[in-house]
């Protein structure tokens, strides 16, 4: 099992102004700040921002609404991100969506949102809203988008794209629509009538467009502003030394894995938001029809104290604001409660009470893992950082016979420890979205405890109930695992529950070639010895095994032990059938799942449990003994899925290349936007072109039109466009079918072309020298035909490949087709003829 520490994992939605998804560690943060979130008792609006994507969103306004105009600030995406690339590491679709459902927590912890999702899956760019709606199950997304309206009732609604098809993603037009059609269905009691269980109606007032010149940008029209309402975002933010814009380029930056680090600017800068529609009696400005104050809210007595709490906060002492922020309790106690957000407040003011009292708690566990039935020891720590006197009356852990009370007296740590027996049926912390029976469109969620949920909710939580001058406020705290690093310091880390013992496959796809033997690798790891008992593979109609069982004997000392099936085939498998799983059983249990780890150092370490299986297709493929040196760009699994089949790959750099002479392969690959990523690369062409000229072959994969560091890439002139196909399963036409790459050593008809995923491919050029042969011929339905996807040319004694089709999506699939083909372009300098 990987040890690596795992980092916090946050918890459900907190509808507060005044923190968003915080550490489940109580600290105060610096006494302007809590100035800052004082004023905040005084709003009443909640503004909703909506797009489709992690990215999409305008951290500009994010940050404008939540730190400038204290708005409670929500950003509902649609989708996790998982269809796109990953600039950071060689995670695609699910482990991608969890690195950027978490850089989007933290980015709104830096602006201040809160943040939403819908259970539609990012399959993929989509070019217009109709094939959205084909592959996303409409209705659940709009009832998810309905359920979180009427969760967070905010009063504004933003989208950040129109509903105008074309302009741009698929994805994007389609949640514009999502958002102006739960507009209107939120307050609806006929429409998604099951909710109402749950949550109540709802109304927003009104819902724009966030529009910009981006969007103009090659059109006739100006971007006439008439009418429109103008946002300066540009202010300054004392209590955090920094301008709006600056908050938000750092919100922005969390967005690692798409390469979207900004600086932010200062100084005057503007928002226009297009009036999309309005309820009745709110179409005069921006706030009208929306109770701004708590003069209209009916109670303009508690607007006065808050005003005086705000001019008598004493940065150095903010303990002594803590009597009349209690008072200010009971004032509010005497207003309608009925009133959903007049309730808020009293909440946000326990926060507040809280902050002010410099008040420190901390539950730990002994280790970041555990597995079901486990004990967990846990340590409790308080430290009342205040010169006012407070008591802990009760605290309650779920569990344990913890029965604890007592002062906390300034300064003196309150401490204790006790144990936890963990449940033996408790669920695995893995996220929640992953855990149904998924589609490659939609995720499926259900439950309304989770509907709109950024991730799971907490493992275990203590509750804390206080009492500060006669006033109870009641507090969770999440039970985290701390530890001391060396370079990093102090790491707050998750307890994250996970299988006991790990039946991982080495390899997660295999192409088999038919009448070859080849090895897989499956390893069991567990965090205590491993028990006695017997792995089994189980395998589809087609492939077969020497040995399906292997018998295990303990010695009660071994935590890791690895083990070797043979399989082999004797002709082609289908592909639908290819799923190959294993089991080890105990006398006492049977396991047959294994964790994934996912760690960087921007985000908290991610978990995924998933089921010990493998994909394995068995194929007619025919392998050349050729050496390939593959250079990483953005960052993908293809090096280690072609040595998965039987190719010598070796993963090398820019310095390997040796002028282009005596370099030490038959081919070179360059990895997926290397020459956006790798400006050494990029640099180093010329050596490249040496290398093809005199006899070697050169792959090179898709990269960006935009932000690419040659001027051109490729020995011959090519222009790279934003041509894609966005239909895996759209027609493919073979235009040479006679050329050396798609007869040797495997012959490549239309049929290679069934079962892709996702997509063809992206990014693909739109015009080349005569000296590239296009091979291939895609479109999209109704969309001319793209011949770019796979340009071969001959130069000098060697083939020089420049392709867009998406290798790094199919490889991990384990296409046959996506195989045959690429092995063929590796060969082309080692077949026996040329065209």
């Amino acid at each position: 099992m990987n040890k690596l520490f795992l980092l916090f994992l946050f918890t459900s939605i907190i509808f507060s102004t005044l923190s968003a998804q915080e550490e489940h560690i109580i600290s105060p943060p610096p006494s302007s700040v809590i100035a800052d979130e004082i004023k905040g008792l005084k709003s009443f609006v909640r503004v909703l921002y909506v797009a489709a994507h992690p990215d999409d969103e305008n951290t500009r306004l994010i940050t404008y609404f939540a730190r400038f105009k204290h708005f409670e600030t929500g950003y509902l995406s649609m989708t996790r991100g998982d269809g796109g690339q990953n600039l950071i590491g060689s995670e695609i679709r699910d482990g991608l969506g969890l690195i950027r459902t978490q850089e989007l927590i933290a980015a709104r912890k830096i602006d201040g949102g809160n943040q939403f999702f819908t259970s539609a899956n990012d399959f993929g760019y989509s070019k217009n809203p109709t094939e959205t709606f084909n592959k996303w199950n409409r209705e659940k997304v709009l009832g998810d988008a309905v359920y979180v309206i009427r969760k967070f009732r905010p009063d504004i609604i933003i989208t950040r794209f129109p509903e105008i098809p074309g302009i741009t993603h698929g994805h994007h037009t389609a949640s514009a629509i999502i958002a102006r059609e739960a507009f209107d269905l939120a307050s609806d009691p006929t429409a998604y009538p099951e909710q109402l269980d749950h949550v109540k109606t709802w109304q927003p007032k009104k819902i724009y467009w966030n529009t910009s010149p981006w969007f103009y940008r090659g059109r006739d029209e100006s971007f006439d502003t008439t009418n429109l309402v103008k946002l300066n975002v540009g202010h300054y933010l004392p209590s955090m030394g920094e301008s709006i814009e600056e908050v938000a380029g750092r919100s922005r930056s969390m967005h690692k894995s798409q390469g979207f680090g900004s600086s932010g600017s200062r100084g005057e800068s503007f928002e226009w938001l297009v009036p999309v529609k309005t309820v009745a009696g709110s179409e005069k400005d921006f706030y009208s029809g929306i109770n701004t104050s708590w003069a209209q809210m009916g109670a303009p007595g508690i607007e006065k104290s808050i005003d005086k709490i705000i001019s008598n906060f004493n940065p150095l002492r903010p303990e002594s604001s803590v009597e009349d922020l209690v008072k200010l309790k009971n004032e509010i106690r005497k207003t309608d409660l009925k009133n959903e957000k007049i309730k808020t407040k009293l909440s946000q003011i326990d926060e507040l009470i809280v902050k002010c009292l410099g008040l420190y708690i901390g539950l730990h566990s002994d280790q970041p893992y555990y597995s079901p039935g486990d004990t967990v020891k846990i340590n409790f720590e308080a430290v009342n950082r205040s010169d006012i006197g407070l008591r802990i009356s009760k605290i309650n852990i779920p569990g344990t016979d913890v029965s604890r009370n007592g002062a906390l007296n300034p300064n003196k740590p309150f401490e204790f420890s006790t144990d936890l027996v963990l449940p033996p049926n408790i669920d695995f912390t893995d996220p929640y979205w992953l855990n149904g029976n998924q589609t490659d469109a939609n995720f499926d969620v259900t439950s309304f405890s989770l509907i709109g949920n950024a991730e799971n909710d907490p493992v275990y939580q203590a509750e804390i109930t206080l009492d500060v001058y006669n006033e109870i406020v009641k507090l969770e705290l999440t039970l985290t695992y701390h530890t001391t690093d060396r370079v990093k310091g102090k790491v707050v880390q998750p307890m994250h529950i996970i299988p006991e013992i790990s039946i991982e496959p080495l390899q997660k796809v295999l192409v088999l070639p038919v009448n070859k033997k080849k090895s897989i690798i499956v390893t069991l790891t567990s965090d205590s010895p491993l028990p006695s008992g017997e792995l089994t593979i189980n395998l589809p109609e087609g492939i077969k095994c020497e040995n399906k069982k292997i018998k295990y004997e303990g010695d009660g000392v071994e935590r890791v032990r690895s083990f070797e099936f043979h399989i082999s085939a004797e002709k082609a498998t289908k592909f639908e059938e290819n799923n190959v799983s294993f089991e080890f059983i105990t006398n006492e249990s049977r396991f047959d799942q294994y964790t994934v780890f996912i760690e960087y150092d921007h985000i908290p370490n991610q978990i995924d449990v998933r089921a010990s299986e493998m994909t394995v297709s068995a194929v007619d493929i025919n392998i050349p003994k050729v050496k390939v040196g593959y250079i990483m760009g953005a960052g993908d699994d293809v090096p280690n899925l072609l040595t998965d089949v039987g190719m010598y790959v070796d993963q090398i750099s820019v310095d390997d290349l040796n002028g282009g002479k005596n370099i030490d392969y038959d081919v070179i690959i360059l990895g997926i936007r290397a020459l956006n990523t790798n400006a050494e690369l990029a640099r180093s062409m010329d050596k490249l072109y040496n290398f093809v000229y005199n006899g070697g072959t050169v792959i090179v994969q898709y990269n960006t039109s935009y932000g690419l560091n040659v001027e051109n890439p490729g020995p011959y002139p090519i222009s790279i466009s934003r041509g894609r196909v966005t239909d895996e399963n759209s027609d493919v036409k073979i235009l040479n079918k006679d050329h050396i790459a798609l007869n040797l050593p495997n012959k490549i008809t239309e049929d290679d072309f069934k079962n892709w995923v996702q997509e063809r491919g992206l990014y693909f050029p739109a015009t080349w020298d005569d000296n590239y042969t296009p091979l291939l011929s895609i479109k999209d339905i109704n969309e001319d035909p793209l011949k770019g996807s796979l340009l071969v040319a001959e130069y000098g004694e060697g083939y020089y490949v420049y392709t867009g089709l998406s290798f790094f999506r199919e490889l991990p699939a384990g296409v046959p087709g996506a195989y045959r083909l690429l092995i063929n372009l590796i060969s082309l300098s080692h077949s026996s003829e040329k065209p």
